[in-house]
């Protein structure tokens, strides 16, 4: 099951050939046949109702077999969460003051190349954890704190919907 606005924006049938498309094109599609890929809007009730019961599984994947949610049968389902990594930036001469990279990772799920966001001062940063990423303000003063010591930080157990990710450049 994959959570896409494709299916708000373009329609299913329509997101179903980008799917297909996405597949012939990395060589995998004999390997996932779109007969066991259903497709669903970020907002549909099933997927958010998966999202809220994943939330009391903070640190592992959550996973759901031959359940009825939101009305609908789940033959099978995951969920994931992860930790965001912040890092001050380096250069041949050592930290770069005020220069930030915020990674999310998930704890599983498919690997890859990990994007990043960029941040030019420690005011941008607190405000695009708090803000953007809804970290609560005690985790944010040890983050910070731990930042200053050691030039990176972790912040674990995050989780953010696939749709906030792309939005915020981590995915």
């Amino acid at each position: 099951m994959i959570a896409t606005p494709l299916v708000d924006t373009k329609g299913p049938l329509a997101a179903y050939r980008e799917v297909n498309k996405s597949l012939e094109k990395e060589g995998v599609f004999e390997d996932a046949p779109l007969r066991r890929i259903f497709l669903r809007s970020p907002s549909d009730r099933v997927l958010k109702s998966l999202e809220k019961q994943s939330r009391a599984f903070p640190q592992e994947a959550f996973r759901v077999v031959n359940e009825e949610i939101a009305g609908n049968f789940v033959e099978d389902a995951y969920l994931y969460s992860g930790s965001i990594h912040v890092v001050q930036l380096e250069n041949s001469r050592g930290m770069v003051p005020g220069k930030y990279s915020v990674i999310y990772a998930p704890y599983s799920g498919p690997g890859g190349a990990v994007p990043s966001v960029r941040l030019d001062s420690l005011e941008t940063l607190a405000a695009f954890l708090i803000e953007k990423l809804h970290i609560n303000q005690s985790s944010l003063d040890a983050a910070l704190e731990e930042l200053a010591h050691k030039g990176s930080t972790s912040i674990p157990n995050v989780q953010l919907r696939p749709q906030e990710l792309r939005r915020l450049g981590l995915a």
